[in-house]
């Protein structure tokens, strides 16, 4: 339910349902995968379609606009075109960067390969509890950081990802402190 309420408002929660469906389905736990994405559908339809039924064309724009945007001088992807002299800032960090036109498609499908990745690995993590909530939690942190636009509020999300998985994987409070400065040093 808490993230079919999340994707309805801010749609990467999405990605860590699907995570922990995949992670669900692994484990060989049909009636709690079930109960999960039944409940996930229950509560984005509940939100989403008075919306949608009120004016479609509205929350059809929020998918529409945001997915037609190109990378920004403050994403990650842009970096490494950058390094390698395929990316220069156009306007400022935060507008269009000049890049050729394969980038924005190979960002897509590397972002892609990336979260096919994260899935892979939770179905790899069946039976295992920890590691499964923590892949679910690192799903939309995979694709907010390979993302081809970035801003300030993902912090949010990838700090409380980054949070829960620290807890729920390391091994002593020592590591549970250096990884936690490493994800605030990141951010």
């Amino acid at each position: 339910l808490a993230l079919g309420i999340g994707a309805a408002v801010k749609w990467t929660p999405a990605l860590a349902a699907l995570a922990l469906l995949v992670w669900l389905l692994a484990s060989r736990r049909p009636r709690q995968s079930l109960r999960h994405a039944a409940g996930f559908v229950a509560a984005f339809g509940a939100l989403t379609l008075p919306f949608l039924a009120w004016d479609a064309d509205d929350v059809w724009a929020a998918y529409s606009i945001q997915g037609a945007r190109t990378i920004t001088g403050e994403s990650l992807p842009y970096l490494p075109l950058h390094w390698l002299g395929q990316a220069d800032l156009g306007e400022d960090f935060t507008h269009e960067a000049v890049v050729p036109d394969w980038a924005d498609p190979a960002v897509t499908v590397v972002q892609l390969l990336i979260l096919a990745g994260v899935l892979a690995l939770a179905w790899l993590a069946r039976g295992r509890l920890a590691a499964g909530i923590a892949l679910a939690g690192l799903a939309p942190v995979a694709f907010l950081l390979t993302n081809r636009i970035f801003s300030s509020q993902f912090l949010v999300v990838l700090l409380v990802a980054w949070a829960i998985a620290i807890a729920l994987l390391a091994r002593s409070r020592l590591e549970q402190l250096v990884l936690g400065a490493l994800a605030a040093a990141a951010s």
